[in-house]
C-alpha cells in the first residue's frame, strides 16, 4: 500500500511567508538538462520532466523528476523545506546518478535575485566535494535549477543547468 503524503491527514499547520517560496514551485514541469561532465567540454542536453507538490499539510515540498544521464535511465528526488528549528531552508536529495546510495543534505537561503541557493557535500574518491544547488523561479511558467561542483580545493565548475516549463 503506497501513502499518499500529498494528501495524507496531518496535524493542523498553517503555511506561513517562509513555505511560499517552496509552495510556488508545485506543479508538472518539463524541459531540458545540460549536464557538463567534464569541464570544459559540451554538455550532454537531455530532456528532464518533474513533479513538484506539497507535502505533510504544506510544510514542505517535494520534487521528484525523471531523465537520462551519459545515455541510462535517471530518477531523483528532493525535499525543501524550510526548518523552522533551525531558521533556513533546507534541501534533501537522493538520485540514481549522482548520489547512487548517498543522500545529500544541503542547508540553504534566499539569494538577492529570489532564488533558493543551497550548499551540501558528498563523498567522492575518499574526499568530500562541495555541490551547490540553485532552484529560481524565472517567472510563473519557467524554474531554472542549476548546480554547481565544487573540489575539495574550492574550485567550482558548471555541473547542471535544467530549464523547465510548467505542463
Amino acid at each position: 500500500m503506497s501513502i499518499d503524503l500529498a494528501h495524507a491527514a496531518t496535524a493542523p499547520f498553517e503555511p506561513g511567508l517562509a513555505q511560499g517560496p517552496l509552495l510556488a514551485l508545485s506543479g508538472g514541469w518539463s524541459g531540458t538538462t545540460n549536464t557538463w561532465i567534464e569541464p570544459g567540454a559540451e554538455p550532454e542536453q537531455t530532456t528532464t520532466v518533474a513533479t513538484i507538490e506539497p507535502i505533510l499539510g504544506g510544510r514542505m515540498a517535494r520534487a521528484t523528476y525523471t531523465g537520462t544521464a551519459m545515455g541510462k535511465p535517471h530518477a531523483g528526488m528532493f525535499l525543501l523545506t524550510f526548518d523552522e528549528a533551525e531558521g533556513h531552508f533546507a534541501l534533501a536529495w537522493a538520485d540514481s546518478f549522482h548520489l547512487g546510495t548517498g543522500l545529500m543534505y544541503a542547508p540553504g537561503a534566499p539569494t538577492p535575485e529570489g532564488a533558493l541557493s543551497f550548499l551540501g557535500s558528498y563523498a567522492a574518491a575518499g574526499e568530500r566535494w562541495g555541490w551547490r544547488t540553485t532552484i529560481r523561479l524565472v517567472d510563473p511558467t519557467t524554474l531554472l535549477v542549476e548546480a554547481t561542483n565544487i573540489s575539495p580545493a574550492g574550485e567550482e565548475t558548471r555541473a547542471v543547468e535544467t530549464r523547465l516549463s510548467r505542463r
